[in-house]
């Protein structure tokens, strides 16, 4: 009888397969004598618990007639470990309350798993108050590893680590069940602190324990400490043999914007899953490396890992972000073609939206709406709608979104917001804050502060704020945004003193706002103290926050600061790039700006719009036209040439490079022109003092239809000023008034002013100043100041100083022409203490400069400087030069030098003003018959006009100079502008 339970019992405990089971059962039914049903019974349950056929479990668990410990401890699991986790619960208190059974530790863990899978916290602890009392359960180890489990699980941190800190020898498992805890409350400085205890008690870690740990380095992004957690990891053995360490690494080193070592993990794990390509992707969609993102799918695919739908949420997500609407397409298909369309809709209409596609994202959306339809995926329509301007149909996107009864949530609302702002909706903004429902919300209540900034009403921006029952950091960080964008940053700057004031720190979103108003006003002092404060906090620079000092830096002339912070940077997407090369030019530091832009090429960054219309602008600038040309070339047929932005930019560099005939080529290809296109092959030819042909682009820019605006005026005007036509200037200035209508701004009456002294009626520049329906700028006082000193009118010169000191103590500008009038009227006493006031009270005065490009070079020369490594060459070119021009009847215009010098020291200055060893330094290292381009930032002297139509004359070279007021071609001794400038 023994031996035949035993041979029951051994082919329960062997069966594989649930009909051999079954068939057993029913054999054992069938049986006949003293065979011990109980103990069978409960094998039974087993069986059919482990075969997942719970409903066999219960019935053979109701038979039995005698039911002891064993047989609720087989039930009780069978449930927990087929998901039926109510039922093990239940029948766990019938065997306290019905079989009088006394619970053992393995279905006290059991039920308390249980209560963990189904989150009930009030069961869990009914369970252990239960159990309290009893010291042989409630102190082992187990059932105190299932609690900390419950605890973790159910949110209750403290409860979790209360029932660790009591457990008499924590086993391993006890840490594991601790840190994985912390990990799902996402505490990860609380887990830290644990595995540090863990480390000071020598406890050796499992692979589930280095995984929750990296988890928890990666939710603080302690890279450090998950460094030595890898360490360990290598010590252990666990990299090569275990997949969810590596997975957790990987996550790890991607949180901290470590992706070459993610990527390193990746390729070294010998065993992968879907997961760790998945993961590694995602990494790269959320550190702004999309293209490395499609090109990891490529590689998946290569080693025969198919896609799931959570990857192709993050390869969806890099072409969203790369506008990559082709490759977004075939992978669209792909996921049709997987079956996963339904998965991932959300994204797919995102992409479609981001990629500017609105039908295609329309067409996906109409396929899913109804009983599929999702939130998220309303979110994304409304979002997509609202991003590419159109927010009305946006908004009535969001309005029958409420009409499906799909309740909106927080992220609707947002989406919303950005329909408001594309249409500046203030009362469609005020509508959805009426209606939103979300109160008491800290997040959403900013985020209302921060549409009504963006729709314009700084009032219920203030208000809203005000009115706010409790404010935190992003509260503040909301206003403070709200001024910079009503571009009022001392404001910002005071809320955020009022912010500290509360005893609130400041977060990256807090420095990047000040920072940006520090920029604006700029003000270095705070600027610097909260780099500074940055430093001490390890606050790691982002694209934004980066870019934000590196403008602060730029605008407050601190140049090299700007460069350390640029340097500091790890990753630098384009936008840093261009930041850069924006301060290198607003220092006029051109040379630099065009070899970081060549750093930037060679590093792989991809220019985009801003960035080449920028270093264009920069070669505009230089007149570093081959350079310019070359930069043409790259994009000619691609997207980017075709970009309005970089259409207009180009008109204006061949404008400025002097080539009307190229400028004009790109105009006239331009399929569509806007306002900047017109202005600026208007200003091209004004600026060579093409006058006639800039009044005729004015009538034809009419005939387009195309609105004319005080802007185009300025440069008609302007090509009147450089061809020394008053009367056009003063009729284009009547028609202005008359025939459209619009108001004179300064750089109009600049125009008629500057005529004016040119030709010495300095009276009725005087009495037009006085006149003005406008404040006279800087600008207006200047260039009557000038003219004083052409004119040599001391009495006057004095007064419209005295009025530009009045403007602007600090500029530097118009003591220089006050001294130098005084030394033109021989007052060189008077002149000289001005000078020595120059350098007291103010800037440093502007160096004269120039550029010239010699074999797709930029050689740049200051006046007075020998520095240039060819130096005795040019010396001994102009030295040349000078007995040819002498023979040719040239007599040095020593008047402009305003210094009290005998006349040969006078001629040795004029020899080396930056032009001449421009000029000079051209004709030794190009071929006879080259034309020669030269850039001054100043206005070139009456000396250096004159010589350089005898240079063009005696070396037979067409000479083209564009100094800071217009174009001068020289060629067979004379000049385009004749005498006129």
């Amino acid at each position: 009888m023994r031996s035949r339970l035993n041979d029951l019992a051994a082919r329960i405990r062997h069966c594989r397969v649930l009909e051999e089971g079954q068939a057993l059962h029913r054999e054992i039914l069938a049986s006949s004598g003293a065979i011990d049903s109980t103990y069978l019974a409960n094998l039974l349950i087993a069986m059919y618990a482990k075969l997942s056929s719970i409903g066999d479990a219960k019935r053979v668990f109701d038979g039995i007639q005698e039911k002891n410990v064993f047989s609720f401890t087989m039930i009780v699991t069978g449930f927990a470990q087929n998901g039926h986790y109510s039922e093990a619960i239940e029948h766990y208190w019938r065997m306290l309350h019905d079989g009088g059974a006394l619970p053992d530790a393995f279905i006290v863990s059991s039920v308390l798993s249980s209560c963990s899978s189904l989150g009930s916290l009030v069961e869990g602890r009914r369970i252990y108050e239960a159990i309290a009392e009893d010291s042989r359960l409630s102190q082992d180890t187990v059932v105190r590893n299932s609690l900390v489990t419950l605890y973790g699980k159910c949110g209750s941190l403290e409860e979790a680590a209360k029932i660790f800190h009591s457990t008499p020898t924590p086993d391993v498992v006890t840490w594991n069940a601790i840190l994985s805890a912390c990990s799902q409350q996402k505490n990860g400085r609380e887990a830290l602190k644990f595995v540090r205890a863990m480390q000071q008690r020598g406890v050796r870690p499992q692979a589930a324990t280095l995984t929750c740990v990296l988890d928890a380095c990666s939710s603080q992004g302690e890279c450090q400490e998950g460094e030595r957690v890898y360490e360990s990891a290598v010590a252990s053995g666990f990299v090569e043999c275990d997949l969810l360490l590596g997975n957790s690494l990987i996550t790890l080193y991607g949180k901290c914007r470590r992706l070459e070592d993610a990527r390193r993990i990746l390729d070294w794990m010998p065993f992968k899953d879907v997961v760790s390509w998945t993961i590694m992707a995602a990494a790269y969609a959320q550190n702004g490396r999309f293209l490395e993102g499609l090109k990891l799918l490529e590689v998946m695919d290569f080693e025969g890992f198919e896609p799931d739908a959570v990857t192709f949420v993050s390869v969806l997500d890099c072409c969203a972000n790369l506008q990559d609407l082709v490759r977004g397409r075939l992978i669209h298909q792909r996921i049709e073609a997987c079956g996963l369309e339904l998965s991932v809709t959300d994204c797919l209409v995102n992409m479609y939206g981001k990629c500017g596609s609105l039908e295609e994202g329309k067409m996906v959306f109409d396929r899913t709406a109804g009983k599929n339809a999702t939130v998220g995926l309303w979110n994304s329509i409304v979002g997509s709608y609202a991003r590419l301007g159109h927010g009305h149909q946006a908004l009535q996107l969001f309005r029958e979104m409420d009409l499906e009864g799909m309740k909106p949530d927080k992220l609707s609302f947002y989406a919303a917001f950005e329909a408001c702002v594309s249409i500046r909706g203030l009362k469609e903004a005020r509508a959805l804050d009426r209606s939103s429902g979300i109160e008491g919300d800290i997040g959403f209540e900013s985020a209302v502060i921060n549409l009504y900034s963006r729709v314009g009403s700084y009032e219920d921006a203030m208000a809203k704020f005000e009115n706010m029952s409790q404010r935190d950091v992003v509260s503040w960080n909301g206003i403070i945004a709200a001024f910079n964008q009503q571009f009022r940053p001392a404001n910002s700057i005071v809320m955020f003193r009022k912010m500290e004031l509360e005893g609130l720190r400041g977060d990256r979103s807090t420095f990047t706002s000040v920072i940006e108003a520090c920029a604006c006003l700029p003000d270095l002092t705070l600027g610097q103290l909260l780099h500074y404060r940055m430093i001490t906090l390890g606050c790691e620079l982002d694209t934004v926050l980066g870019t934000n000092l590196i403008n602060m830096y730029s605008r407050c002339e601190v140049p090299d600061k700007a460069i350390e912070v640029f340097d500091a940077m790890h990753d630098k997407s384009v936008v840093v790039w261009t930041a850069m090369i924006a301060a290198h030019s607003q220092q006029g530091q051109g040379l630099e700006a065009l070899e970081l832009f060549k750093r930037m090429d060679i590093e792989g960054v991809r220019a985009d719009k801003v960035a080449f219309s920028l270093v264009l602008d920069v070669c505009a600038n230089l007149a570093a036209l081959a350079q310019a040309r070359i930069l043409h070339a790259t994009v000619a047929g691609t997207e980017l040439e075709q970009d309005m932005v970089v259409k207009n930019t180009l008109v204006n560099m061949y404008g400025k490079c002097g080539k009307l005939n190229e400028a004009r080529q790109v105009f006239e290809k331009m399929a569509s022109k806007d306002m900047v296109s017109w202005t600026s092959i208007i200003a091209a030819y004004a600026q060579q003092g093409s006058a006639s042909a800039a009044f005729e682009l004015f009538h034809a820019m009419q005939q387009a239809g195309e609105a004319i605006d005080t802007v185009i005026f300025v440069k008609v005007m302007s090509g009147c000023n450089h061809a020394g036509l008053l009367k056009d200037a003063r009729n284009w200035f009547v028609s202005m008034l008359q025939d459209y209508g619009l108001s004179p701004v300064n750089e109009n009456y600049a125009c008629i002013l500057d005529l004016l002294g040119r030709l010495g009626q300095l009276q009725d520049v005087e009495d037009l100043l006085e006149n003005m329906t406008l404040e006279p700028d800087f600008i207006a006082w200047m260039s009557f100041l000038n003219a004083c000193k052409v004119h040599k009118d001391m009495k006057r010169g004095v007064r419209a100083a005295q009025r530009l000191v009045q403007l602007n103590r600090r500029n530097s500008a118009s003591y220089v022409l006050l001294s130098d009038i005084h030394a033109v009227c021989g007052k060189f006493d008077a002149a000289a203490k001005l000078r020595r006031r120059i350098g007291r009270d103010c800037g440093k005065k502007v160096p004269g400069l120039s550029w010239i490009e010699i074999k797709d070079k930029v050689h740049k020369f200051a006046s007075g400087s020998r520095t240039h490594p060819r130096n005795d060459e040019i010396f001994a070119e102009l030295q040349r030069l000078g007995v040819l021009m002498r023979e040719a009847g040239y007599v040095p215009d020593t008047e402009v030098v305003l210094m009290d010098v005998e006349e040969e020291e006078k001629e040795q200055v004029l020899c080396y003003h930056s032009e001449k060893q421009a000029m000079a330094f051209g004709l030794i290292s190009t071929p006879s018959g080259t034309p020669l381009r030269v850039v001054k930032n100043l206005r070139v002297c009456t000396d250096c006009h004159t010589a350089t139509k005898f240079i063009s004359k005696i070396t037979g070279r067409q000479i083209t100079v564009r100094d800071a007021n217009r174009f001068h071609e020289f060629k067979d001794g004379f000049c385009s502008c004749k005498d006129y400038w």
